[in-house]
Formats: structure tokens, sequence, C-alpha cells
């Protein structure tokens, strides 16, 4: 029995303690089910607070009375069945005459839980003076140096929109003015390769990449607070393609034998889309060149 003690609900004591002392008349029990609705609203319409409240009191009155030696006759379980009736009469009268006393009680147990949200937003609330600044780069110029091969003339381009599209091989410097100080700043290739860019006090930035594949870059700066940012603009890289030459020949003095001695004269003309270096003849005579 000192096991099932151990596992009674507040309605299974009461029926206990009903069954032993008849003369409750349920006021025990009654007490048990309708003190919940001392602390809803909601159900509170179906019965009157001040009816309950009344029963309450007198059950109070009742539970004083009791001997609870009666209720289990066995003195293993005495200790125990006596102070399972007193904490049930004590926390009947507590719980649902003083409905909020439980919920006090918790709050003045851990007086930190109610300065916690305060303190946590003291410590969210971000200082203006601390906030990093946003970072624009404006006024960009570039100018194209073409890989030597192609004796083209570096193109400039100012205005530019920072897109790129050239040989590979081409050098590409870009200048630009940036809004806010900063320590530092390099171009970022494709999120890989990192290229340091001159500072100057005008807050003009310069820096140059060589073209080696399609893809985009951007700007990184390093702030006064020494935080590195990327700026999320990326302008794109795109490759221009190198056709092949354009070669016509015209003999000037065609025939269709030509013995040892004879001179052959040829006309020759020659287009590239980036420009020709230089034209060699090579000629294959009796599969020897």
């Amino acid at each position: 029995r000192s096991s099932s003690l151990k596992k009674i609900d507040r309605e299974g004591a009461a029926l206990l303690i009903e069954k032993k002392y008849p003369e409750l008349n349920n006021s025990l029990i009654n007490s048990a089910q309708l003190g919940d609705i001392v602390s809803d609203p909601a159900r509170e319409k179906l019965f009157s607070s001040a009816f309950i409240h009344e029963l309450l009191a007198r059950t109070q009155n009742h539970i004083t009375k009791l001997n609870a030696d009666s209720v289990i006759e066995k003195s293993r379980t005495t200790h125990s069945r006596n102070l399972f009736l007193s904490t049930l009469a004590i926390g009947l009268v507590v719980t649902f005459i003083v409905p909020d006393f439980w919920q006090q009680a918790l709050k003045n147990s851990n007086p930190s839980a109610g300065n916690s949200p305060t303190v946590t937003a003291e410590k969210n609330i971000s200082s203006p003076d601390l906030a990093e600044p946003v970072y624009s780069i404006n006024d960009l110029a570039l100018i194209l140096n073409y890989p030597a091969y192609t004796r083209l003339s570096a193109k400039r381009v100012n205005p530019s929109d920072g897109s790129v599209k050239a040989l590979p091989g081409t050098e590409v410097l870009i200048k630009g003015k940036i809004n806010q100080a900063v320590q530092a700043a390099s171009l970022v290739i494709n999120e890989k390769d990192s290229f340091l860019m001159e500072s100057k006090k005008d807050s003009t930035l310069s820096g140059s990449f060589m073209v080696r594949e399609k893809g985009f870059y951007q700007f990184r700066v390093k702030g006064p607070s020494g935080t590195r940012t990327v700026l999320p603009q990326k302008f794109p890289i795109k490759l221009d393609k190198d056709k092949k030459p354009r070669i016509l020949l015209f003999p000037a003095n065609p025939k269709p034998v030509y013995f040892d001695t004879d001179k052959i004269q040829i006309f020759y003309e020659g287009s590239d889309d980036f420009g020709i270096r230089s034209i060699e003849l090579v000629a294959l005579i009796d599969d020897s060149t």
C-alpha cells in the first residue's frame, strides 16, 4: 500500500478519505473538482465563485478534524499518510483560495527573471557610432592594355560602368573614388585572387589585374575599425575571341608549270580582328621546304 500512496492523485486521495468518513458528504471530492474553476474566468460562469469559496472553507474546517491514522491502518505508511493528508489540505486551501500564490512564489524565487529581458535589450542596442559605414565606389574609369602581339594601342573607357570585355592577357587598370575613408582596398577576382589597390588622399583608388578567364570582380575594403568588407556589386569580365587571320595570295604570273630558274611573283593581303604582327611565306618544292 505504501507504493500505491506514492502514485495516488488528488481526487483519488479525496475518494479514499470520503469512503472512510461518509459524513463529509462528498464535500472533499467536490472541492477537488470545482477548485480549478476559481482561477478560470471562462468556466466560472457555470458556477458561482462565492459558492465554491464557501464549499472550500467548510471542507477545510472538516479536514482539520479528521484522524489521519484511521484512513490507512498500516503503521509503515503512517508517517507518509499523515504528511500526504496534511499537504493535501494545505494545498487545497492555498491553491483555490489564493490562486496566484504559486506563481508569485516562483517569481520571488527567481528575482533575476523579470530583469533579464531589459538587460538583453540593452546589450542588443547598437550604438550608431559603432556601425560600419556603407561603402560605394563611383567615377569608374578603365584602361585596357592589350597583349603585345596585337600591336593595339591602349583603350581608355571613361566614364565606365565597370564591366570588362577584352582578350585573355589584357591588363586592366581601374580607377575610382570611394565615398568613405578606408585603410586599404583590393580587387577580388572571382572570389579567389586578390590584388592590392593604391589609395590616395583624395579618396581615389587605383589597381590592376590581368584578364585570364571570364567571371567578375569586386572591391574589398578595410574600414577604420579594421573590419574587411566585400562590396556586393559584381562587375562582369567577358572574354573577347581572337579569330584566325585572313590571308589572300595572288600570283602575278600564273603558269601551269614553273622551272627551277623561274621567278614567282605573289601578291598577298592579310587582315585580323586584332592586328597582324608579321607574315611569313612557307613554300613546299619537291616535297622539301
